[in-house]
């Protein structure tokens, strides 16, 4: 054996599993140190749920023109044990994203469509500024070939078209366990910046027609 076999040989062995454990601990404290000097030792999900909410907020001052589809969040008037007993109030929401929870088999609906009832969470925008999650049951008509999926859908999606149709109960959206079923902060973060550029981009074109039509009155 050449000492070059050898040293492929030493490479391609299994490592050491105390040596592996140790390793993987040692990984694991050093992000943990590193998270913790960002955060303060809050949880990061918590942290970049409260960036989302923050960026929502901004958001919120440019609700009527928004680009997602609009509907009705019934939000809790009061928190805690006894809040389910004031009736909700509604509040105008739009879709930032949603995901399929569960559908059922699609059917045919006519010439190249199908039919399929679909459990889907949501996450909304409010007028308030406030990001909210819910949950509805829907029957969903799309073209053959689309395919469904499990991941989150943005906004603009043709998966989430006219969805929900109805008013739904909402709650507010955090970084908790039931918020990540819907979303993750990173991907609700993603669907407020892609929401933020449209917003942005409408402005500009707006301001430079403004600029145009202004200036050509005053010459």
């Amino acid at each position: 054996m050449t000492p070059d076999d050898a040293r492929r040989e030493l490479a391609a062995a299994p490592p050491d599993p105390a040596e592996a454990i140790a390793h993987a601990r040692a990984q694991l404290q050093q992000i943990r140190t590193a998270l913790a000097g960002m955060t303060g030792g809050a949880p990061p999900r918590a942290v970049l749920a409260e960036l989302a909410q923050g960026l929502a907020a901004e958001l919120a001052t440019h609700f009527d023109d928004l680009p997602m589809h609009p509907f009705t969040g019934r939000v809790p008037r009061a928190p805690g044990t006894w809040g389910w007993l004031v009736p909700p109030r509604a509040v105008p929401h739009r879709v930032v994203l949603g995901r399929y929870l569960s559908l059922t088999v699609p059917q045919n609906a006519g010439t190249g469509y199908t039919v399929c009832g679909a459990r889907i969470a949501v996450v909304g925008l409010g007028a308030d500024g406030v990001l909210r999650r819910g949950e509805l049951w829907e029957m969903i008509t799309l073209p053959e070939g689309v395919e469904s999926t499990t991941d989150a859908l943005p906004w603009d999606d043709m998966r989430l078209r006219r969805v929900p149709s109805r008013a739904i109960r909402l709650v507010r959206w955090g970084g908790d366990a039931q918020a990540g079923r819907i979303a993750s902060p990173a991907e609700v973060i993603d669907a407020l910046t892609r929401v933020a550029s449209a917003v942005a981009d409408v402005a500009a074109r707006d301001l430079a027609l403004l600029d145009r039509l202004m200036g050509g009155a005053t010459r």
